[in-house]
Parts: structure tokens; C-alpha cells; sequence
């Protein structure tokens, strides 16, 4: 915005959401004093759904899409009115550029921990990753000697 004097934003649906973050962090990290202005509307939009049957007729459907637009300026706007929010504060700039530091700061101590940390674990098979290697196979009573048989009075194993 260095040349420009005013910067105009839209968003409709889930966007709205990216467009007021892009927002909110042009407004804190620029050396410029931005007025802003909000309107939201919304429309109603017509799909026409193709038929997957042939045969059957093409359907429409209505939806409602949210609209919003914003608008960030150098100059203080003539009208003031619905919508309308004052530059941030010097104080607000310096407690969110301090707070992004200390942010940048606690990640850079992360990621030097994070080499820092254990080994990770090796199994018993080997150099492969993973605990005792699975669970035991299955034996089947055709593949049990008479003696580790069920016990026709207890069907528990008598080992």
C-alpha cells in the first residue's frame, strides 16, 4: 500500500474467514494507519444439479452465499458508519509484534528440544519401528498336541 491509498477486499462463504485474518494482520503489521470499513450481504445463487438418470428432468437448487467486503484505507473515511473500525493502536502493533516474536522464539526452542528428545524405540525385530512385533498367531486345537487340548470338563487349556 506504500503507493496505493486504499485496498479493497472480498469474500464470499468459507473464505470470509481468510480474508478477515488477511485482514487483521495487514492492519497490525504495516507501518500505516488503516481505516477499515465492513458491509456483509448475501445472495441467493442457483445450481442447476445435470441428471445422472436419462429421462429425468434437470434440477435446481437455491442456496444463500454470504458476501462481505472491506475496504482498508489511509484517510479517515467522510462517513463513519455501520461497519467502520479505527486504526490499531501503536500499543496494539507493539504488543502483537512482541507477541509473534515470542512465538518465532518458543518454535525455535521446539524444534532444538525436538532433536534433543530420545531415540525413537527399535522393536524386537530388528532396526524396524513398533512395539513387540505383533500379536502371537493363533493356534488351533487341530494344531495342539493331546495334551494342551481343551479339557472336555473345563474348556479352558490345561497347561
Amino acid at each position: 500500500m506504500g503507493q496505493h491509498e486504499s485496498l479493497e477486499v472480498s469474500a464470499a462463504g468459507n473464505a470470509i474467514v481468510k480474508a478477515l485474518v488477511f485482514i487483521e494482520l495487514l492492519k497490525r503489521e504495516t507501518e500505516f494507519e488503516l481505516h477499515q470499513t465492513s458491509s456483509v450481504k448475501s445472495i441467493q445463487v442457483e445450481e442447476k444439479l445435470d441428471k445422472k438418470i436419462e429421462g429425468l428432468e434437470d434440477t435446481k437448487k437455491q442456496r444463500t452465499v454470504t458476501l462481505m467486503n472491506f475496504s482498508l484505507s489511509k484517510a479517515e473515511p467522510k462517513e463513519k458508519g455501520l461497519g467502520y473500525q479505527e486504526p490499531v493502536t501503536k500499543e496494539e502493533k507493539e504488543a502483537h509484534k512482541k507477541s509473534r516474536e515470542d512465538f518465532e522464539k518458543d518454535k525455535k526452542e521446539r524444534k532444538a528440544k525436538k532433536g534433543e528428545q530420545r531415540p525413537a524405540r527399535k522393536g524386537k525385530k530388528g532396526d524396524k519401528k513398533g512395539g513387540a512385533g505383533g500379536r502371537k498367531p493363533r493356534r488351533f486345537n487341530d494344531d495342539l498336541s493331546d495334551d494342551e487340548k481343551p479339557n472336555k470338563n473345563n474348556p479352558q487349556r490345561t497347561h
